[in-house]
C-alpha cells in the first residue's frame, strides 16, 4: 500500500561564500520521514529548487533541479547554484530582494514532485559584500613570491671588478658586506620596479593597501577581515532565526497560530490550497482529497451517483449502496484534505473543535487586502482570518463575499450525507456549526495538535492482513431482526442503532450478559473489539398512567423515560385574564403573558394544546410538575440517543418526510404534534414541533428552545446564540415532573 512522505526541513539555507566574488552555491539540507515518521534512508530522491522573487508566490529567477540520496539518518544535502538548470545562478541580483527559496520533492526519484515548502530569506549579506569587496584583484602573483637576486654568500673580490678605482688599499670588510669604506651607495626601487624583474602587474594598480580609495587598490588581509567578519556574524544571526522557525518548517512551511483555546489546537493562518489568509485556497468535497471543475453526486468519490448509494462513511442502510454500512463518522487519514495536501501533523478540524473556535474567541466581519471575511480573536490577542470563499455547486461558485463555508472531519448525527462544518455570514453577522451535503465544494482550514501528532485516524489494511469479528444482536425478549455487525479489529466503530422491540418497555442500551451483569454499551456507542460478541438488549418498563391538574380538571397522560417522567400531551391550561391573556393573532410580547390557538384554530386546541410566549410558560405547568431546562432537554435526547431522539419523540399526525419515515417514529409514547408557531403569524403547522425550555438565553430578550421537524431525526437545540428564540414567539410546552 502506498503511503504519504513527507519532508522534514530542520535546516534551511546556509550560507557558502568565496571571499574573492560573489558566491555561487548555498547549501541546503534537509531530513525526510515517511507518513508513519519513520526516517527514509539510504534513497534516492529528486528536487527542483526555484529563487522566487519579491513574494512567496513572485515570479522564479532562477531554477534547478537535483538527484540526490539520503543518508543513514534520512539527511539529504544539496548546494543550491551547483544542480542542473539552464539559468545563471551568478546573474541573481540580490540587492532586488526580497528573495524566497521554493523546495518541490519527489521521494522516489521522478518528476512528480508533491511536497512543496517556500521560505524566506530573511536576510541577504552576499549584495553587502559585493559591493564593499566585489572588484578586488587576485595580486597573488605579486606577493607570494620575491624574485630580486638572492646574495648569500660573497665570492668574488676586487680583482673581479670591471674599471677597478685606483685605490692604495682594498677594504678589509667589503667581503662581509660592512661597507665600511662606504664604497657601495644606496639605490631608491619602487615596487613597480621590482615587478619588472619576473612579475609583471599588467598595468594594475596596488597602493592604499591599508585603506583602499580605488577599484584598482589591493587590499591588506586585516582588511579583508574587518569585512568579512560583520558577514558571518549575521549569517550566524540568520541561523538562528532559521532554528528558532523548525516547529514550523516541521509542517511542511504552513504557519499556525496559538489562539489561546483550551485544547491546545492550533490553527492554520491559511486554507488548504492558498498561500496568504485571504486567498480561497481549494475546494474540497467532504472525503475528497483533490480539487474539481464541477461538484455533485454522480462525480462524488463514495456513492454511486446519488445520496442513497453511499460508499463509505455510512451509517444508515437506507442510504448505503445495497443496504451498505460501515458506521464511520470520522474521516481517515487518506480521506482527509488537510492531512493529504498538507502531510501528517495537520488535520481537518471536528466539529467539537469549531464549537471550541466559536465558545472562545470574539468574530468580527472584516476584510484583509480587499476581501471578505470573518476574523476570530482569542482570549490572548491572536487572531486568524477566514475568507469568505462560498462554496462550489456543480460548476458555480455560490456566495464568495458573502458567505464562509468551513468542512469537519465529522458527519452530520442527522443524515449520513451531511457533514458538519462552521458557516458564518456577512447578511446577517452570524457564526454557527451548520450541516451540509457531501458533495458540494467547501474550503478546509487545518489545525494542528501537539498532543496528536502520529495518532491520526488508522488507515485500512491490506485485507490479507486484516482480522474481522460479528457481533451479534439478541432481542432479549423484544421482538423484530437486527443483522449481524462486522468489526475490524482495532478499529473504532460505532453500534448499528437497535431496532427491536418490546411492548411496554423502552430499549435501555447493550450489554455482554443478557441480566445485565457484563459490559453495558449505549445506543450507537463507539466501541473497538478484538473478539466476536453477543449484546443483548436491556429493557425497562415503561411507567405510563394520567393525572388531573388541580387547577383546572383537564387530564394528562404521562410517560416515564429514563429517569424523567414528561407529560405526553402539550399542555392546554388558560389560566385566567390577570395570569395568561388569550390573544388570537394580534400581537407578541416579552412583558405579558399570552396564548395562542395553534395555526389560529381553536379547534387545534383538543390535540395540540395552546402555544405559550416564555413568560407565560414558565408558570403554566401544573403543581408537582416545571418547564424543562436546556439540561432537562439533553438528558433526554441523550437517553434515546441523539442521532433518532426525535423521531423517538414524535407521535400522530405529521407531513410526511424522512422523520415519519424512520423505524423509530413514535417509539417512546413522548407523542410530539407539530403545532407550528406564532410570530405575528402562524406558520409550521404540520410539519415542526416547538418547545420552550426554562433556560434563558445570551440577553434578557431570548431562551433556548428545542424543535422536531419532518425532515430530520434529531431532536435540534437552538441554544448558540445564532438559534436561540425570541420570548415573544408562541411555541409548544411540555412539563416535567419534579423530582
Amino acid at each position: 500500500m502506498k503511503k504519504n512522505i513527507l519532508m522534514a526541513v530542520f535546516c534551511l539555507i546556509l550560507s557558502a561564500m568565496s571571499f574573492a566574488q560573489v558566491p555561487q552555491i548555498m547549501s541546503y539540507q534537509a531530513v525526510v520521514r515517511g507518513s508513519d515518521n519513520n526516517l527514509v534512508v539510504n534513497q534516492q530522491i529528486s528536487m527542483r529548487v526555484s529563487i522566487l522573487q519579491g513574494s512567496a508566490d513572485g515570479g522564479a529567477v532562477y531554477t534547478e533541479t537535483h538527484s540526490a540520496t539520503t543518508n543513514a539518518n534520512g539527511l539529504v544535502s544539496i548546494e543550491i547554484g551547483n544542480g542542473t538548470s539552464d539559468d545563471d545562478f551568478s546573474a541573481i541580483n540580490w540587492a532586488n530582494g526580497p528573495y524566497f527559496v521554493k523546495t518541490e520533492t519527489d521521494v522516489y526519484g521522478g518528476e512528480n514532485y508533491e511536497i512543496v515548502g517556500v521560505s524566506q530569506l530573511l536576510s541577504v549579506p552576499y549584495a553587502m559584500y559585493a559591493q564593499s569587496a566585489g572588484n578586488i584583484p587576485d595580486v597573488s602573483g605579486f606577493l607570494s613570491e620575491e624574485t630580486d637576486p638572492q646574495f648569500n654568500a660573497w665570492d668574488k673580490d676586487y680583482n673581479d671588478l670591471t674599471n677597478r678605482p685606483e685605490i692604495p688599499t682594498v677594504p678589509t670588510n667589503v667581503s662581509a658586506f660592512e661597507n665600511d669604506a662606504n664604497y657601495i651607495s644606496s639605490e631608491s626601487q619602487t615596487l613597480a620596479d621590482v615587478a619588472v624583474l619576473g612579475n609583471s602587474m599588467n598595468n594594475n594598480q596596488i597602493k592604499n593597501v591599508a585603506n583602499p580609495t580605488e577599484d584598482q587598490d589591493a587590499v591588506t588581509k586585516k582588511y579583508l577581515d574587518d569585512i568579512v567578519a560583520p558577514i558571518l556574524a549575521q549569517n550566524a544571526s540568520l541561523q538562528a532565526t532559521i532554528d528558532s522557525l523548525s516547529l514550523v518548517v516541521l509542517l511542511g512551511g504552513h504557519a499556525f497560530v496559538d489562539l489561546g483555546l483550551p485544547s491546545g489546537t492550533l490553527w492554520a493562518t491559511c486554507n488548504v490550497g492558498a498561500t496568504t489568509p485571504e486567498a480561497y485556497g481549494g475546494y474540497y468535497a467532504w472525503g475528497e482529497t483533490t480539487t474539481k471543475t464541477t461538484y455533485n453526486w454522480s462525480n462524488y468519490r463514495y456513492c454511486n451517483g446519488s445520496s442513497t448509494t453511499l460508499t463509505k462513511y455510512c451509517y444508515d442502510a437506507n442510504y448505503g449502496y445495497n443496504g451498505f454500512t460501515d458506521n464511520l463518522t470520522t474521516l481517515q487519514s487518506s480521506d482527509d484534505a488537510a492531512t493529504a495536501n498538507w502531510g501528517n501533523g495537520w488535520r481537518m478540524p471536528t466539529s467539537t473543535e469549531m464549537q471550541e473556535l466559536i465558545d472562545n474567541c470574539t468574530f468580527e466581519w472584516t476584510t484583509l487586502n480587499g476581501v471578505n471575511g470573518g476574523k476570530f480573536t482569542g482570549t490572548n490577542g491572536n487572531s486568524i482570518f477566514l475568507p469568505a470563499s462560498g462554496s462550489r455547486n456543480g460548476s458555480n461558485l455560490n456566495d464568495n463575499g458573502i458567505t464562509g463555508h468551513y468542512v469537519s472531519s465529522i458527519l452530520s448525527g442527522s443524515h449520513t450525507y451531511f457533514y458538519s462544518g462552521l458557516r458564518f455570514s456577512f447578511s446577517s453577522n452570524t457564526y454557527e456549526i451548520y450541516e451540509g451535503y457531501r458533495y458540494i465544494g467547501r474550503s478546509v482550514r487545518a489545525v494542528y495538535n501537539p498532543n496528536d501528532i502520529g495518532n491520526s485516524t488508522p488507515e485500512p489494511l491490506d485485507p490479507s492482513q486484516q482480522e474481522y469479528y460479528t457481533i451479534t444482536f439478541n432481542a432479549n425478549g423484544g421482538s423484530g431482526t437486527m443483522s449481524a455487525q462486522t468489526f475490524t479489529s482495532g478499529i473504532a466503530q460505532s453500534l448499528n442503532t437497535n431496532t427491536f422491540t418490546k411492548t411496554g418497555y423502552n430499549f435501555a442500551g447493550w450489554n455482554t450478559s443478557a441480566n445485565g451483569s457484563g459490559t453495558a454499551y449505549a445506543n450507537g456507542q463507539s466501541i473497538t473489539i478484538t473478539t466476536d460478541l453477543t449484546l443483548y438488549a436491556q429493557w425497562e418498563i415503561v411507567t405510563n398512567g394520567t393525572f388531573t391538574d388541580s387547577r383546572d380538571g383537564i387530564s394528562y397522560k404521562y410517560v416515564t423515560i429514563g429517569s424523567q417522567t414528561w407529560m405526553g400531551e402539550n399542555l392546554r391550561y388558560t389560566g385566567n385574564s390577570a395570569s395568561i391573556t388569550f390573544l388570537g393573532s394580534d400581537a407578541v410580547s416579552t412583558t405579558a403573558r399570552y396564548r395562542y390557538y395553534p395555526n389560529g384554530d381553536s379547534d387545534n386546541v383538543r390535540t395540540y394544546g395552546y402555544l405559550y410566549n416564555w413568560l407565560a410558560a414558565n408558570t403554566a405547568c401544573p403543581n408537582g410538575w416545571h418547564l424543562p431546562t436546556n439540561a432537562e432537554w439533553t438528558q433526554l435526547a441523550n437517553y434515546l440517543g441523539t442521532s433518532t431522539a426525535g423521531a423517538q419523540l414524535a407521535g400522530g399526525n405529521w407531513n410526511s418526510g424522512s422523520l415519519t419515515a424512520s423505524s423509530m417514529f413514535g417509539r417512546s409514547g413522548f407523542d410530539a404534534l407539530p403545532a407550528g408557531q406564532f410570530y405575528t403569524d402562524f406558520s409550521g403547522f404540520g410539519h415542526t414541533a416547538y418547545f420552550w425550555t426554562a433556560t434563558e438565553g445570551s440577553t434578557s430578550l431570548y431562551a433556548q428552545a428545542r424543535s422536531i421537524t419532518n425532515n430530520n431525526t434529531i431532536l435540534v437545540s437552538h441554544s448558540s446564540s445564532s438559534t436561540e428564540k425570541s420570548k415573544e414567539i408562541g411555541f409548544s410546552v411540555r412539563c416535567v415532573r419534579n423530582n
